[in-house]
C-alpha cells in the first residue's frame, strides 16, 4: 500500500478493464455527445478515453495518484480534455456531477457509494462485473 492510499483510505487494488466490457458498458448507459461521464475509481484513465470518443465530456476520480498521472498521460495522449482528481471516491465533495457514473469496484464498495449517487438524481450508474447491493437495475446486459 503507497502513502496515499493510507492517507485516502482507500482499497489498493486495481484491475484493467476489458476493452469489450468497456463497449458494452457505455452501450448499456446509452452515454451520448455532450454528457457529463464520470469514471469513479478512473485507473489508466481508458474508459474515459472510450467515453470521450462517444462526445462525453469526461472527469474521473483515482486515489492512486500514480494511477492518476497516468490516466492524465492516456487522456493527454488521446487529445482529451478531463478533470482527474486525485481523491476517496466515498468523499461526496469529491465525486463531479455527472450524467453518467461508471464503476468497476467491488460490492462493499458500491454499497457504500449508494447515498452518494442517490443524491445525483437523474443520473445513470453502469457497473462491470459487480450488482450494487440494494439497487435493482433498470438493464443488464
Amino acid at each position: 500500500m503507497s502513502s496515499g492510499d493510507a492517507e485516502l483510505g482507500t482499497w489498493p487494488f486495481w484491475a484493467l478493464s476489458r476493452e469489450a466490457a468497456v463497449t458494452e458498458a457505455l452501450d448499456l448507459a446509452a452515454v451520448t455527445g455532450g454528457e457529463r461521464f464520470a469514471d469513479l475509481g478512473c485507473g489508466d484513465g481508458q474508459v474515459l478515453v472510450a467515453a470521450s470518443r462517444r462526445g462525453a465530456r469526461v472527469a474521473g476520480v483515482e486515489g492512486d495518484p500514480d494511477l492518476a498521472t497516468e490516466a492524465e498521460q492516456h487522456l493527454a495522449d488521446a487529445g482529451v480534455e478531463a478533470d482527474i482528481v486525485v481523491g476517496d471516491l466515498l468523499d461526496p465533495a469529491v465525486v463531479p456531477d455527472a450524467d453518467v457514473y461508471f464503476t468497476y469496484l467491488a460490492p462493499a464498495t458500491l454499497q457504500r457509494l449508494v447515498p452518494i449517487l442517490r443524491a445525483r438524481r437523474g443520473a445513470r450508474l453502469v457497473t462491470v462485473d459487480f450488482p450494487v447491493p440494494t439497487l435493482v437495475p433498470s438493464r443488464r446486459a
